[in-house]
Parts: structure tokens; C-alpha cells; sequence
């Protein structure tokens, strides 16, 4: 959903309350994609990739919590957490991510939930490989993304009116502490952050676009970079919010030699031919 404005901040010694003003009139079931109904998906996780072909996400549990209240669930692109007595967390990896359940573990340690979750990512030719370990991670699920730093601009304005009783200075974040400095007038403005620059306007009525070789067919469906993909042998299912895009298939292909990536505001598809023969239309 989208809101129109903030309304007005406050804090206390405990909590940060920001109230939205909604454009459309109905009741929200959670605040958040992926979150339980009625409530935010606490408590918090940090994700961290320190080795090739792994994730780590740390999720901080109280001391009288065992691996007998914990269960983890782990399929190709979603991570479900369930904490006894905690609401239920569920988290969506990006497209380019697959995960694996057999050579994932996870422990308790140090009031943490541990999980090393095993994945991987395609590569240039399509096929998947390890993951990269890119260190610490402050947008790793689909769930997580912040292209705008709402959250930084939010903790900025916070610290502004409230001072050292929402938080101390050093406790902002980078991102939230170069606000703060355009906001006092001691900064000049940050650039947008990257994904911010690139991020293309998208015109969903634009039609699809394709071509083929005697092996392959090529198709361009306009999408964000958050829409998940599905295939069979003779449909395409492209997804995001409140769209869905089925597209049926002329003639069945290899699922498992076909792939797909995001590209300038759509999704790029190859699709592997079972029979190398020139199709009359796409579908």
C-alpha cells in the first residue's frame, strides 16, 4: 500500500511511533509484507555472508528459549522462522537467490538463533552457483530492501525532535547521522543511494517482447525487481503485489535449462526449446 504523508513523530524512552496518513480507507492486516497479522515480525535479525555458498542469519532470542521452541523452515526462496511465544517470521529471498534446506543447519548461541542457511545465485550463464560472501548485509531479503532509507530519514527526524531521549547520536546509523546533518543545516545532501539512481520507471502496459533462435526463445515482461518468476514446460508466470502475468507457451520447453534475470525494469527470460523448430507465435 502507499501512504500520502507523515502525520506527525514522537518517542519515548522505548519506542519510536511514527503515524501515516493512508490514501485508501481500508483496514491493513499488517504494516509490512511478510509480516504476521496485526503485528510487526519481531524479534530482529541480522544476516551476514562470510563464506562462499552460505548465509547467516543471527536472531536474538531470550535465554530460556531452546532448539525444542524453535522450527525452521527453509525451501527453495522463503525462510520461516517459528519462536515459541514470538510472532512468526517468514522472509522472501531475492529472484537471483535459491536456497538449499539439506545442507542448512542452525543452532543456538549466545541468545542467538543461529541459521547458516546454504545458497546460492545464478550466475552469467544461468546455471547457479555459491554465493559470494559480501560480508555484512543490511538489505538481504526482499522484505528488508530500503532503497529510500526510510528507515535513517525516520530515525533523523526522530533524533531531531526528541534528542538523546529517543537515542544518542553515535547510536544513529551512517545513513540516519548525513540526514541529520541536512536536516541542521551542517551537510549538504547525500547522493541517492545507487539502487535509487538506477531504479527505472516502469510502464506495466508496455507489451511483451520476444524473439528465438532455432534452440531458444527470448522473452522481456516489464516487472519490478521484486516479482518472482515461475515456469512450467508451457507457461510463465511472472509476479509481484497485487499483479500476476501467466503466459502461455506455443510449444513446452526445458524448465531446467531456461533462466532469467532482472534487467532495466523487467525480467529478461531465455527459454530452452525441447524441439529446435521455429515457433509461429509465442503463445
Amino acid at each position: 500500500a502507499e501512504y500520502m504523508g507523515v502525520l506527525y513523530t514522537m518517542a519515548t524512552s522505548q519506542h519510536a511511533v511514527i503515524t501515516f496518513k493512508k490514501d485508501t480507507p481500508e483496514r491493513w492486516g499488517c504494516l509490512f509484507t511478510g509480516d504476521s497479522e496485526g503485528c510487526r515480525t519481531t524479534p530482529p535479525y541480522t544476516v551476514h555472508q562470510r563464506e562462499h555458498g552460505f548465509t547467516e542469519i543471527r536472531v536474538p532470542v531470550p535465554t530460556s528459549i531452546g532448539m525444542a521452541d524453535t522450527e525452521i523452515l527453509i525451501d527453495v526462496t522463503t525462510l520461516t522462522i517459528h519462536i515459541q511465544s514470538h510472532p512468526s517470521i517468514t522472509r522472501h529471498l531475492p529472484p537471483h537467490v535459491h536456497a538449499k534446506r539439506t545442507q542448512s543447519t542452525w543452532a543456538l548461541a549466545d541468545s542467538c538463533l543461529i541459521i547458516s542457511m546454504a545458497t546460492e545465485e545464478a550466475g552469467r550463464d544461468g546455471e547457479f552457483i555459491p554465493t559470494r560472501p559480501l560480508g555484512d548485509l543490511t538489505a538481504f531479503f526482499l522484505e528488508d530492501d530500503d532503497p529510500f532509507l526510510v528507515l535513517a530519514v525516520a530515525s533523523a527526524v526522530l533524533f531531531m525532535e526528541e534528542g538523546q531521549s529517543f537515542c544518542s547520536k553515535t547510536e544513529l546509523s551512517v545513513a540516519a547521522q548525513n540526514y541529520l546533518g541536512i536536516l541542521d543545516g551542517t551537510a549538504a545532501p547525500p547522493p541517492l543511494p545507487l539502487k535509487a539512481q538506477q531504479a527505472p520507471k516502469i510502464d506495466y502496459t508496455r507489451p511483451h517482447l520476444w524473439s528465438q533462435t532455432s534452440t531458444e526463445v527470448t522473452l522481456t515482461i516489464p516487472a519490478p525487481s521484486t516479482a518472482t518468476v515461475k515456469l512450467t514446460s508451457h507457461f510463465v508466470e511472472v509476479s509481484w503485489a497485487l499483479h500476476s502475468i501467466h503466459q502461455k507457451l506455443f510449444k513446452p520447453i526445458i524448465v531446467d535449462e531456461s533462466y532469467w534475470n532482472y534487467d532495466a525494469g523487467a525480467v529478461a527470460l531465455t527459454l530452452t526449446k525441447i524441439e529446435a523448430t521455429e515457433w509461429a507465435h509465442l503463445g
